[in-house]
């Protein structure tokens, strides 16, 4: 946000369902050390959190893509079945975040989020309360 924004998105509220892999107090999580090892072996650099954000959609599609294949086949309709009906823990996911699509009553990825606040000083997003999981289904 600090380059976008340069200074005027100070304070900004935003809500997500990943961790974020800028703010140190994440190392630990082993999910943000599996992301930072696959980051700097492939010699990126720049903008953690895009970047961060680009792995939980690839990781995501994987597990679609992993699922289709255990029907039997990968096909249009497999890929389909596989997208409407999953459970997925992404590695970055933030605790108790889990993507959840059952296609007859619930399309919605994922509907546990954490409120965040972009610290410009610190350069992290700050986290808000608790991570509310009370609508996944």
């Amino acid at each position: 946000i600090s380059l976008l924004a340069a200074g005027s998105g100070d304070g900004v509220y935003t809500s997500s369902n990943i961790l974020d892999p800028n703010d140190p107090a994440n190392d630990a999580a082993p999910g943000v050390k599996t992301f930072k090892d696959a980051y700097a072996a492939a010699g990126l650099t720049g903008d953690l959190a895009t970047t961060a954000t680009g792995w939980q959609v690839s990781e995501f599609t994987v597990a679609i893509l992993i699922k289709a294949a255990e029907s039997g086949s990968i096909s249009r309709k497999s890929i389909i079945e596989a997208a409407r009906n999953l459970e997925f823990t992404p590695t970055l996911g933030r605790p108790g975040v889990v993507y959840k699509l059952d296609g007859t009553t619930d399309v919605n990825t994922v509907e546990s989020l954490q409120v965040i606040q972009w610290d410009e000083a610190a350069g992290v997003f700050k986290d808000i309360g608790p991570v509310d999981t009370e609508y996944e289904s």
